[in-house]
């Protein structure tokens, strides 16, 4: 990943090396997070945000290499070159150089947060403290999972998207980062909502 994601996988590349979508899994945890015992596998959320529709049946799903994990698989975009670090996240990026399309994704064990509210308030202050400018908007059911949603700009101010979630013991963030400004007419939705429509849940 480029420069611009060092502080948001700081825990994860200093955890495993990079390897092929099919490397070696690596039993480091990111650090600052301690394992929690599992919470049972729920497709529901007490988050009181008003949810927005799932990726409609007129979204083609992702056609590119899908990456499996513990409690899901996610597919990537056509022609996108995908990365895998670990059993802990990978990603994906896009050959195009102007807009330099990138998707992140880490699922690390859950820490102890019960419901979704509990979770995004510190996560967010976080992640805008190193420089990112995220807002949260309406939750959204993806699969059957209710997760939130951050939209803004990272610290490069490129546009940023994130669907996340507590998914049985896993915490899970699917990150997309677009660099908009070199082509402002590029629409960096019709990339997201056809990998969440190809996010399985297991």
């Amino acid at each position: 990943m480029r420069a611009r994601r060092a502080t948001a996988m700081a825990g994860l590349l200093a955890a495993a090396a990079l390897t092929a979508c099919d490397g070696t899994a690596s039993s480091a945890g990111p650090p600052g997070r301690s394992p929690t015992g599992p919470a049972t596998p729920s497709k529901t959320s007490s988050a009181p945000e008003t949810t927005s529709a799932s990726p409609t049946a007129t979204v083609v799903p992702a056609g590119g290499k899908s990456i499996e994990f513990t409690n899901f698989a996610i597919t990537m975009p056509a022609g996108w070159k995908v990365l895998r670090f670990d059993t802990l996240g990978g990603g994906a990026s896009e050959q195009d150089t102007v807009t330099g399309g990138e998707i992140v994704v880490h699922s690390f064990p859950r820490i102890g947060h019960d419901t979704l509210d509990s979770f995004v308030r510190p996560y967010l202050k976080r992640r805008n403290q190193d420089g990112n400018h995220l807002q949260r908007l309406d939750d959204r059911v993806v699969d059957g999972v209710e997760g939130y949603v951050l939209q803004g700009t990272d610290t490069a101010d490129n546009f940023a998207y994130e669907y996340g979630t507590l998914y049985g013991d896993q915490e899970v963030h699917i990150e997309f980062y677009y660099r908009l400004k070199n082509d402002p007419s590029a629409d960096p939705f019709a990339i997201i909502e056809p990998v969440l429509a190809a996010l399985d849940w297991k």
